[in-house]
């Protein structure tokens, strides 16, 4: 299996969640650049330190994609910073490999007068965060002077900024670069992931799509894991079946560009929900073209053609379809109609393999592979079964710490020591 390099694979992830939202995209990379070279100029982290620090800095606002808060992200002040700073959190403490920097975009927001005897790493990470967030914002609301620029920060420290970390970007040379040549959103880093780390990002950018439908992420899972099981009772290549799966994982990366009415649509789409719907395709193959091997992009982004040539998004024929490709068309069948949607109930037994056969004759799906999924049906169905259940049950979790934290967090008056009320928080729920 051919994995991206680091640098394709962060575009993976910025491309797919530009489909939600440029804006926040956008300004993730600045707040990003803005931490790195901060950072780079201090001696306070190690290098792997500040590579996983900068990468959590692109990614601070993705808590927006879930409590519906994008829109607001770019705002110049916020009146809720926590809901999306809590799930932030989480997201990637349970779906990233950055479950050691996470907490501090609990932070990212916080005002440091009323955090000031919050210590340790993961508040000072967020505080850094939370300057670098703030001198984007000021400049997308036109506050560029430089007199001006710092005389909001000068008024500032101590109150919602630490004063030791303002320094610290005073040394940077930061505020006069800003005020000077705006951003360069460049990052400034290596980025340097190994073969698991580079699989566990592949996982996050696909566990993106639950921060808006939950159904969706099940299915992927879902499709990958009756993929593998398949390649496996085929007795393929480990690459091959390595490809399979990876493949199977991106399919649906290009629904994020979905609007969730039509993703989570309780009714029968009509023609132009359905187009849009149909557009996913074409996202998932612009979002990997360029960026991962080909044969790997082939499989993402094929899963709707058909073998009499009627399906899409190219109208492909079986002629053009590779074995991995037609394989993992069975397995996205299979899980649609065997998982739970808005729309449907999970299909009996019985109704999934009369409909594959249907499909098979009429030249849909390919006839071999049908034939082990109705040969191995329970084998196959446990581990797809598995699968969507294991995803279902970290998103049950993740839900019940969000509700946790959030209802500590909401008993926290405006005069309240906020140090003693998350100081009896467990430190899991950070």
């Amino acid at each position: 299996m051919i994995l991206p390099s680091p640098k394709n694979m962060m575009r993976i992830v910025t491309n797919t969640l530009n489909l939600v939202d440029a804006r926040l995209v956008d300004h993730g990379r600045n707040v990003g650049a803005l931490v790195s070279h901060v950072l780079r100029k201090s001696s306070r982290f190690s290098r792997k330190e500040i590579h996983d620090i900068v990468i959590a800095a692109v990614l601070h606002d993705i808590g927006a994609y879930k409590t519906e808060e994008i829109d607001r992200m770019v705002e110049f002040e916020l009146h809720d910073v926590w809901s999306h700073s809590v799930f932030g959190n989480l997201y990637l403490k349970h779906f990233s490999p950055l479950a050691d920097v996470a907490p501090a975009i609990l932070f990212h927001h916080a005002d440091y007068r009323r955090f000031r005897r919050l210590t340790g790493t993961s508040a000072e990470v967020g505080h850094i965060i939370n300057i670098a967030d703030r001198i984007d914002i000021l400049r997308r609301h036109g506050l560029r002077k430089g007199d001006e620029f710092l005389k909001y920060f000068e008024q500032q420290s101590g109150k919602a900024f630490r004063p030791d970390l303002l320094d610290l970007f005073h040394a940077s040379d930061i505020f006069r670069i800003v005020c000077e040549h705006g951003i360069d959103n460049h990052l400034g880093i290596e980025l340097d992931f190994d073969k698991q780390e580079c699989l566990d990002y592949i996982k996050m950018v696909v566990l993106s799509i639950d921060l808006r439908s939950e159904q969706t992420v099940t299915h992927t899972m879902a499709v990958a894991a009756g993929a593998r099981e398949l390649a496996l009772l085929f007795n393929m290549t480990e690459d091959e079946i390595d490809n399979i799966h990876l493949g199977a994982l991106l399919h649906d990366l290009g629904k994020q560009g979905v609007p969730v009415s039509i993703l989570e649509s309780p009714n029968r789409l009509d023609d132009a929900q359905m187009d849009v719907m149909k557009s996913h395709v074409c996202h998932t193959d612009e979002i990997l073209r360029g960026n991962i091997d080909d044969t790997i992009r082939r499989i993402a982004s094929r899963h709707h053609e058909r073998l009499d040539g009627t399906g899409y998004p190219r109208g492909l024929d079986g002629s053009e379809l590779s074995f991995s490709e037609r394989l993992v068309a069975v397995a996205d069948v299979l899980s649609a109609l065997g998982g739970v949607r808005t729309y449907k109930d999970a299909f009996p037994k019985d109704k999934i393999l009369s409909i594959l056969d249907e499909m098979v004759a009429n030249r849909h799906l390919d006839g071999t592979i049908v034939a082990m999924v109705k040969s191995r049906y329970d084998h196959v169905m446990d581990a797809v079964n598995a699968q969507a259940a294991e995803v279902l049950a970290l998103n049950d979790r993740v839900n019940s710490e969000y509700l946790s934290l959030m209802h500590r967090i909401n008993q926290i008056g405006p005069d309240d020591d906020v140090f003693s009320v998350l100081s009896e928080v467990p430190r899991d729920l950070f």
